[in-house]
């Protein structure tokens, strides 16, 4: 019988055909976690910026020697991943979407994205993946989104351009002073 702390048995060995999009301390964790659970299969890589010293003390992979050597995050990232076919690609989330549409990347069933840009996440949802794991970052929260779309509906539903004003974690700071 499975009690209050009971947890879910996670599957090791996992198929992959998946694009990790934004490989800082969201995504790096995504392919340290992928790289346990024995995955295999095909990844592509995404993120166009290098490992750095200030990476240090949030990002679960990389070590000192690679932020001296200033490695490209996705290769910190493949080093976790073994078993699975990858492919790097050192460049923003819409340039290798640009590159999938061209017939010269593979387009992923599964897109895990932890980009810490609106415009990037917004970017990412053209991969119009069977499914997409948003993990959002923002100034004051994190969160989950996931943009499955069975339906065959557009994925950009969940990061819709906005209409203008205040973003929410300024609106109270906009709010007038209802104590005067």
């Amino acid at each position: 019988e499975a009690g209050p702390c009971a947890t879910a048995e996670l599957t090791r060995g996992l198929d992959l055909d998946v694009a990790i999009s934004g490989l800082g301390a969201v995504g790096a964790a995504v392919a340290g976690s992928l790289g346990l659970l024995e995955a295999r299969g095909y990844a592509s890589l995404v993120d166009p910026e290098r490992f750095a010293p200030e990476n240090l003390g949030t990002y679960s992979l990389g070590d000192y020697a690679d932020a001296n050597g200033r490695l490209w995050k996705t290769e910190v990232a493949a080093r976790t991943l073994p078993n699975v076919q990858t492919t790097r690609f050192d460049m923003p989330v819409s340039e290798f979407i640009d590159l999938i549409d061209a017939g010269s990347a593979r387009w992923p069933s599964i897109a895990l994205t932890g980009l810490d840009s609106v415009d990037a996440r917004r970017d990412a949802q053209l991969l119009w993946p069977d499914r997409l794991l948003d993990g959002a970052t923002g100034d004051t929260m994190c969160g989950l989104h996931d943009g499955s779309t069975p339906s065959g509906a557009c994925p950009r539903r969940l990061r819709p351009v906005p209409a203008g004003g205040p973003r929410a974690v300024e609106r109270p700071a906009h709010a007038p002073d209802s104590h005067t």
